[in-house]
């Protein structure tokens, strides 16, 4: 409190600041969204790597959640208060030259009042004052060692160097910064300490101090650790405890100095060199009396100091190529900077008041010509046109940053939680989401509602982590355990959550294709979320959307868009796309609005996700209107770009080619690129990327999935022949014969001579003879066949497919002598080398298949080729020349089940059982469990008396 004590004026301004950021810190915003989920408790994992701001919330969580976000944010204008307190007591305790007496008391205190004006109206610091992110009680540990650093040297109390080094270890505990800096601090300690050093006491009580300050770092790890209700063991609490600090200097060193290294000694640099000017102090004189040469050289340092202050209060509008944008700009982050602008403060401060002061000396004489009149009269208006300036300062940087701040605290992020809290029933229940974010948002929204029913928020990514279901369940005891405290597959979350289904409700917030949920699951629509419902086992089609549900759907969006969205759309920023010197480069315009911009991107893919619904179920006018305001919304949105696009050519009954949407999609690159643009901008209505998330589907084996993305993709374009070859192979896969026969008899009206008409000829043919072959009907099967190499004679891809399905229906001569005609062709071809040697393994003939794969092997020492040569030679019974091919072959690009099991039959025939139960063991790893494989390897286990309850822990009897 002596700070406050001291100096009147600022205690004053503090009060004031502190009386206006309360009237702002009313909710909960993006940037305090993670330490707010965190003392709340709807964050599983507790905070760590920042003890002082743990230590300082450890009471916030006995409130309420209907009150933690505005109690976070008092706490927030409590310490923004403390760090321009302790800035107008640094100032006040500067190595100042020529302070006015005290008359001029205005003049003696403009300094710091300047100061702690510009650093409470910098769009950061207020930023950080109006919601608690964590970063000020790391910025208030470093002005508090600064402070009693300079209290040191105003009194030369020694007991101010060691609670500073106390104070300094708790910062480095704390702030990343103050660790990076501490040899800068010693040097200052040891600087200040002067004539008195060395000391070994002096060494040793600050050492001490510092270590004893630091050791605080070890509180939340120890209180975690012997927490029975902790993630983690008391091992974990301490790697966890460290990880924060080794993912900060991990990215300094590699993300910065190694690849950015000219951006990582520009950051310092932006902020330090304002700070340098109190250190590199040049003297005050007065002007009148000097020679023309010295009086010159007093006017050039001063212009010189007055570019400097103008720098400084630049760098604190941070404008476009600040340090903190052009870190944004180049690597997509945004670096909690704070502390050094409180450098740049304390360096604003020295330069105005040095200025200041410099010109209030008194000259030795009078005034005698016109130039020395002239700078006499510059002395006494000078404090006038200083106290202009400072007003025009803070009046441009309210001007420029008030209107963020207001409309990020009057529109907050917890609105769009509001939202999902609208959108659910009374019921109660379980809701699902793939962002931890929006499950935040949402759990704020519930406390502060009061719900009618139990929600359970439950992050669907993390659901397969056995730590966070024992947190569910220590959370909600509904049975989020199974009796399972291992990490889970796929299927058994999604049997998980059919179990669950079977007793509760289930909703999920922004449903998207792609998703293994939805293999178990139907989504369907309420609101801004989608309930979730069991589908029957041989349900393929989307389910139908009624037309109640539908208007009540129009309803709620229309009233959610008169009421706040319309204003959002409104009050967004437009992007500045002028790259050379503009307003946004000189920090002329606005603060951004990065709250608005996030609000936007999360409505626009619900606003998205609805078009979609209504644009499937052929309410195409109502869909291009949601289309359009996900836009307005976010003008980046890629899904509602497409949609709209999709959405015009349905509406003028002209469908989009599936090859005409390629340009769109050429920022897509990659899958997974793909996911992620679906889980940031919503679900995509487009022929072409239905069959690019289908085919997907497919590789991760999800039928069900796959089916519709076919099947709405056939809807979209009905006269593109990829979507219905897709379905047909998915109703071949489940024994839905009629249907493939019929497809296949609709596309043959699409054949014609060209090749792509020629290839389809092809697969259609091939489809046909598959599905004779799978109902066993044998002749129709040779004739669809000997039509398709009869008609194409000298293709090999044809006569390679004809050969597969010569097998498949029981005909191995049939494709033995197909390959004989490749190989007459090409007798060194490796493919038609390996498949005759196959064949000839599978009819049982391996001394015939040796020769084949022995010559193939000369050729090429592919595994695949191997692999069949050791089973030719096991089926001959050399188990000597058979283990030698296997064991070359353990971690090759080769089916590693086969290997294992070779291995297995091997010892197996030799009676080495332990050697045979290895081998069964790690072909059990190697392959699915429920398949014909898992099952015979699980019958030879039985026969060794093998108990094989559990494949991963199975024990040699």
């Amino acid at each position: 409190m002596v700070i406050f004590r001291r100096n009147l004026p600022i205690t004053l301004a503090a009060t004031a600041w502190l009386v206006y950021v309360i009237t702002l810190a009313w909710g909960m915003t993006q940037n305090s969204l993670p330490l707010t989920a965190s003392v709340a408790g709807w964050d599983w994992q507790p905070l760590v790597g920042r003890p002082i701001t743990w230590l300082l919330t450890m009471p916030f969580q006995l409130l309420p959640g209907s009150v933690l976000p505005v109690a976070l944010n008092l706490l927030a204008a409590t310490l923004a208060a403390i760090v321009l307190g302790l800035l107008a007591r640094a100032v006040e305790l500067l190595p100042w030259d020529c302070i006015p007496d005290a008359k001029r008391i205005w003049q003696k205190n403009f300094p710091a009042v300047f100061a702690v004006s510009a650093l409470g109206l910098s769009f950061n610091f207020w930023r950080e004052a109006t919601s608690m992110t964590g970063e000020l009680p790391g910025l208030i540990l470093l002005a508090s060692a600064i402070w009693l650093m300079l209290e040191f040297r105003a009194s030369l109390q020694v007991r101010w160097l060691e609670a500073s080094a106390l104070v300094w270890g708790l910062g480095m505990a704390e702030n990343w910064v103050m660790l990076v800096a501490l040899p800068l601090y010693i040097f200052g300690l040891l600087w200040l300490r002067g004539p008195f050093f060395p000391e070994r006491t002096f060494l040793k009580r600050i050492g001490f101090a510092l270590a004893a300050g630091f050791a605080t770092i070890l509180l939340p790890p120890l209180l975690n650790g012997l927490n029975p209700h902790s993630p983690w063991s008391f091992g974990h609490g301490w790697i966890m405890a460290v990880q924060p600090w080794k993912e900060t200097f991990h990215a300094l060193r590699f993300d910065f100095w190694m690849w950015h290294r000219s951006l990582a000694i520009a950051v310092p640099l932006f902020f330090l060199v304002p700070a340098a000017a109190c250190l590199l102090r040049i003297r005050n004189e007065a002007l009148l009396g000097q020679p023309d040469i010295d009086r010159y050289q007093i006017w050039f340092f001063r212009i010189l100091r007055f570019g400097l202050l103008l720098v400084s209060l630049w760098l604190l509008c941070d404008p476009a190529v600040g340090a903190r944008e052009i870190v944004h700009q180049k690597m997509g982050i945004t670096l909690p900077l704070l502390t050094l602008d409180w450098f740049t403060a304390l360096g604003v401060a020295y330069l105005a008041g040095s200025l200041l002061y410099a010109a209030q000396i008194l000259p030795e004489y009078f005034p005698r010509n016109l130039v020395e009149h002239f700078n006499d009269r510059l002395r006494v208006a000078t404090p006038w046109l200083f106290s202009g300036f400072a007003l025009v300062v803070l009046m441009g940087f309210s001007m420029r940053n008030a209107p963020a701040i207001w409309q990020s605290n009057h529109f907050r992020l917890q609105s769009y939680g509001e939202t999902l809290a609208r959108s659910l029933p009374d019921c109660g229940g379980i809701v699902l989401s793939d962002d931890v974010t929006t499950l935040a948002l949402l759990d704020a929204a519930l406390a502060k509602g009061n719900p009618a029913g139990q929600w359970q928020l439950v992050c669907l990514p993390l659901l397969s982590d056995g730590k966070y279901r024992t947190y569910l369940e220590r959370r909600y005891r509904a049975g989020w355990q199974s009796g399972k405290t291992s990490n889970l597959k796929l299927n058994d979350v999604l049997q998980l959550l059919g179990s669950l289904a079977q007793k509760q409700r289930i909703f999920f917030v922004q449903p998207h294709n792609g998703s293994f949920l939805f293999e178990l699951f139907q989504p369907q629509p309420l609101g801004a979320v989608s309930e979730l419902k069991l589908r029957r086992l041989d349900e393929l089609s989307q389910l139908t959307v009624s037309a109640d549900v539908l208007t009540a759907g129009e309803k709620f969006w229309d009233g959610e868009w008169q009421g706040r969205l319309a204003w959002l759309a409104d009050n967004l920023p437009v992007q500045d796309k002028v790259k050379k010197l503009s307003k946004r480069h000189l920090a002329l315009q606005q603060a951004p609005r990065d709250e608005l911009r996030q609000l936007g991107r999360l409505y626009s893919a619900n606003l998205n996700d609805w078009g979609v619904t209504l644009q499937k179920q052929g309410a195409l006018s109502a869909a291009h209107n949601r289309f359009q305001q996900a836009l307005v919304l976010n003008p980046e949105n890629f899904s509602a770009a497409v949609n709209l696009y999709s959405c015009t050519n349905l509406m003028v009954g002209k469908p989009a080619p599936m090859t005409s949407v390629a340009r769109l999609a050429e920022n897509i690159r990659t899958l997974s690129r793909l996911a992620q643009i679906i889980l940031a901008c919503g679900e995509t209505d487009d022929a072409m990327l239905h069959c690019i998330i289908g085919n997907a589907c497919l590789a991760a084996n999800w039928p069900r999935q796959a089916w519709q993305e076919f099947d709405r993709a056939r809807s979209l374009a009905p006269d593109e022949p990829a979507p219905q070859l897709a379905l047909a192979k998915i109703n071949l896969k489940i024994g839905r014969y009629a249907e493939v026969l019929a497809v296949a008899t609709q596309l043959r009206s699409k054949v014609n001579a060209t090749p792509a008409g020629q290839a389809l000829d092809i697969e259609v043919s091939l489809l046909e003879a598959t599905t004779y072959a799978a109902q066993t009907n044998r002749v129709a099967a040779a004739e669809v066949l000997s039509a398709l190499l009869t008609k194409y004679p000298g293709d090999d891809t044809v006569a390679r497919e004809v050969a597969r399905i010569y097998i498949l229906t029981g005909n191995p001569e049939g494709a033995l002598t197909l390959i004989q005609s490749q190989l007459q062709k090409n007798p060194d071809s490796l493919a038609a080398l390996n498949n005759q040697g196959a064949l000839l393994i599978q009819m049982q003939r391996a001394a015939e298949a040796l020769p084949v794969l022995n010559h193939a092997l000369t050729i090429s020492n592919l595994p695949s080729i191997q692999l069949n040569r050791a089973i030719a030679y096991l089926q001959l019974k050399d188990y000597s020349a058979a283990q030698q091919d296997y064991l070359q072959l353990i971690g090759a690009k080769v089916d590693q089940f086969r290997v294992h099991f070779g291995l297995a039959e091997i010892a197996w025939q030799r009676h080495e059982t332990n050697v045979a139960v290895q081998h069964f063991k790690a072909s059990l790893t190697n392959t699915a469990s429920g398949t014909y494989q898992w099952e015979k390897v699980n019958e030879r286990l039985e026969e060794l008396n093998i108990n094989n309850s559990d494949p991963r822990t199975l024990q040699t009897h």
